[in-house]
């Protein structure tokens, strides 16, 4: 059994390599700092490594000044990379999808097959009770409304709504051909069923927004504990999201 999506492998190595990072910064920083500030006391008191790549081009003052919003450029910085990695997961993810099934269009043909098998039913116990729905809707029948739709249900019957399969596929490829971050909540929901809270949802488009401040060097304040909680939340979606894809997608279909 699959156990994830590639696509989520992926995601979790690029976030770790992240945090790694932040661990890095966030270390190396005020160590660096206490040092200069006994550099700025006491000169020569202090041998500093050249810098990687950027030799000799800050100066001691420089230096201080650069610590000073460090923590706020972190932040951005990380919650930039992060979002990004999560948008790209999930078009990944989508493609995978497709790919599992050997291509969109196979899946389209393959569920548009599925909802005709109910254009030419000779059954003569679906065809009864499809005619007792063929009607305008009268509430004083609903106890024999309600019992012709679970037969019919128990009997594999395509209802409208499973009729359209074929054109929620259709769609669903065409926006994964020019993806945005503004299309995840709905094609979670609907596309792929996934049942999202409205505060999952809030959260996910605060912080697209967050990020898209950011990017376009908007004035932002964020902090490196902020910044963890929406990676946190970022991440717990994800799980979420590729447990559901495995579950329900990654399934074959080839002989139905």
């Amino acid at each position: 059994m699959i156990a994830h999506t590639n696509a989520f492998i992926k995601l979790r190595e690029q976030t770790q390599a992240t945090l790694n990072f932040s661990i890095l910064m966030c270390s190396a920083v005020p160590f660096y700092k206490e040092n200069l500030d006994i550099e700025k006391r006491f000169p020569g008191k202090i041998t500093f490594p050249v810098p990687d790549y950027f030799k000799g081009t800050s100066k001691l003052n420089d230096l201080l000044e650069f610590i000073k919003t460090y923590k706020e450029n972190l932040s951005k910085y990380v919650l930039l990379s992060n979002f990004s990695f999560f948008e790209a997961y999930v078009e990944d993810a989508i493609k995978e999808i497709f790919k599992f099934h050997s291509g969109a269009e196979k899946m389209i043909l393959r569920a548009k097959r599925l909802s005709k098998e109910s254009f030419n039913i000779k059954d003569k116990n679906i065809i009864a009770n499809k005619r007792k729905l063929q009607d305008a809707l009268d509430k004083k029948k609903t106890l024999k409304y309600r019992t012709s739709t679970r037969l019919l249900k128990g009997l594999s019957y395509k209802f409208p709504c499973d009729l359209m399969s074929a054109y929620g596929i259709l769609q669903l490829e065409k926006v994964s051909k020019n993806f945005k971050s503004f299309h995840i909540t709905d094609l979670l929901n609907f596309a792929l069923n996934l049942d999202l809270t409205n505060n999952e949802i809030k959260m996910f488009h605060d912080i697209r927004n967050i990020r898209n401040d950011i990017a376009h060097g908007n004035q932002v304040s964020l902090s490196i504990e902020q910044t963890m909680i929406y990676n946190n939340f970022l991440r717990d979606l994800s799980v979420k999201i590729d447990s559901h894809i495995v579950n329900h997608f990654f399934i074959i279909e080839e002989f139905i």
